[in-house]
């Protein structure tokens, strides 16, 4: 019942935009590694391992950690709750240019593309954006495992506030990576 309340007020700070960020330099890396460690215990229950790629770039951005912290540790919350026992679960870090509008003739921003690609049940096609709509589950996860339907709306509303973009997918060979980008640099004012 908490976890459904945090959800709830921290899903109405988002909409009214009343969410206080603190944007400074993070190392995102950092960010995992450390979300890593505060799931140890689900990964080790469900003998989870998790490989994350070498990274060739910067993994620092200018972001507010905690709500980034929050995006991550949901991800692979989510990855690890809807993957079977023994499976892997893939971190990796790169590039990507990204516009802000979407449109031509708009500038683009360097920004640090994280995927974060399981091994589960993956997302039905037609669900893939859906997924990030409040009170929104997956049709294939629906198996008992809990959840409020709030958590990938709340990514996805943090990301938003970071002028970045996050997504679904799923693997050709099983499973989905959710990813998001967010600009090496933030307007701080």
């Amino acid at each position: 019942m908490m976890i459904l309340i945090n959800d709830l007020l921290d899903l109405s700070k988002l909409e009214t935009r009343k969410r206080e960020y603190v944007f400074t330099e993070n190392d995102v890396f950092e960010i995992v590694n450390k979300n890593i460690a505060r799931l140890s215990h689900q990964l080790e229950e469900k003998e989870i391992s998790i490989i994350i790629a070498q990274s060739t770039m910067s993994t620092k951005v200018i972001c507010d950690r905690g709500t980034i912290s929050q995006v991550i540790q949901n991800i692979l919350s989510n990855s690890i709750q809807f993957s079977e026992k023994s499976r892997r679960i893939f971190i990796s870090f790169d590039s990507k240019d990204l516009s802000f509008a979407g449109r031509q003739e708009e500038p683009t921003t360097l920004s640090l593309l994280v995927s974060i690609k399981d091994e589960g049940p993956g997302v039905p096609g037609d669900e893939l954006n859906t997924v990030f709509d409040k009170f929104v589950q997956s049709s294939k996860t629906k198996t008992g495992a809990g959840g409020t339907g709030l958590g990938l709306a709340i990514c996805k509303g943090i990301i938003k506030a970071h002028n970045g973009k996050i997504w679904a997918e799923n693997n050709p060979e099983g499973g989905a990576t959710f990813s998001f980008v967010l600009p090496y640099e933030q307007e701080i004012g």
